[in-house]
């Protein structure tokens, strides 16, 4: 084994076990907002629909539906609900620490950046605090991490174009306003990568189309037009017409403007610039987690309190 083999496994080593006792220090940590999810859940196994009171008139009270429909099995199969949600933010973590590393490997060509990316990403507390919250934030970094590989791969004319388009959907459904980064997505590759009608027509018939399904569905169901998240972050604004918008232009405006370490880097990574795909690596590691690092007014239950009303 080279000098160099042995610095990436004590750098996956050294993540992995950081990232273990941290999930152990930092599992009593759950926010409250899950079990608005899990009584959602609980709802639809039992026959209620996605409603928060059973027998009442629908109420969307969740901020993601694809997270609220996992959260359905463990009432299926008469699992612990709270166990099972934060089990399952674990697994999204490793898995999306997996993708970024493959991520990195595929822009610098490197194993080392692949062990540094997966040693930094597990590193990194916020990781850790997201797999055991229970919330959707990890399956969310799992999706967007490898929805960005194979967007990657697309644009090398490799991937999958199904694939990429179902994983846009599953992360637009998690994360509302994930369609934006999605967005830019579809827009390079059908820019730049090879093969444009077909992957107009994977993403038309995989994403758009199924997307556009649940958008009405929702609206008709709960009688507003926007998913919840672009009401509740809207201070004062009452729950009807378009409130919400000027939200969504401001996530596009902070991924855009105020973070282009962010955006800039992810552009160009993808222009198949071999300068550019380095300035890309800490995107591979960081990204993910810093368009939802958890805000200083988190109200939690619990053993710890990491943030205060």
């Amino acid at each position: 084994m080279t000098r160099s083999s042995v610095v990436e496994w004590v750098l996956v080593l050294a993540g992995v076990t950081t990232f273990v006792a941290l999930v152990f220090a930092y599992w009593p940590y759950t926010v409250d907002d899950t079990f608005i999810f899990l009584r959602y859940a609980q709802n639809l196994t039992g026959g209620h629909g996605l409603t928060w009171n059973p027998g009442g008139p629908p109420v969307e009270g969740y901020t993601s539906f694809s997270w609220t429909v996992l959260l359905a099995a463990p009432f299926l199969l008469h699992l612990e609900p709270l166990l099972f949600a934060k089990v399952g933010g674990v697994l999204c973590m490793v898995g999306a620490a997996v993708a970024a590393s493959l991520l990195a490997w595929r822009l610098a060509g490197s194993r080392f950046a692949a062990a540094l990316t997966a040693f930094v990403f597990l590193l990194h507390p916020p990781t850790s605090i997201h797999a055991v919250s229970g919330m959707e934030t990890a399956l969310a970094t799992f999706l967007f991490a490898w929805w960005s590989l194979e967007t990657l791969k697309l644009l090398d004319g490799e991937g999958h174009r199904w694939r990429w388009a179902l994983l846009g959907l599953a992360l637009g459904l998690t994360r509302p306003e994930a369609n934006l980064v999605v967005g830019v997505g579809v827009v390079m590759l059908v820019a730049r990568a090879p093969r444009r009608r077909e992957l107009l027509i994977a993403v038309t018939l995989g994403h758009v189309l199924p997307g556009a399904l649940y958008f009405v569905t929702r609206a008709l169901w709960y009688g507003h037009l926007l998913p919840l998240p672009f009401y509740v972050k809207a201070l004062g604004a009452e729950a009807n017409g378009l409130a919400g918008w000027p939200e969504a232009f401001e996530f596009f405006r902070l991924f855009t403007w105020e973070r282009p370490w962010l955006f800039v880097p992810l552009v160009a990574a993808f222009t198949r610039l071999p300068r550019a795909r380095w300035l890309s690596l800490p995107v591979a590691a960081w990204w993910p987690r810093s368009t939802s690092a958890p805000s200083p007014s988190t109200r939690v239950v619990g053993g710890r309190h990491l943030g205060s009303e």
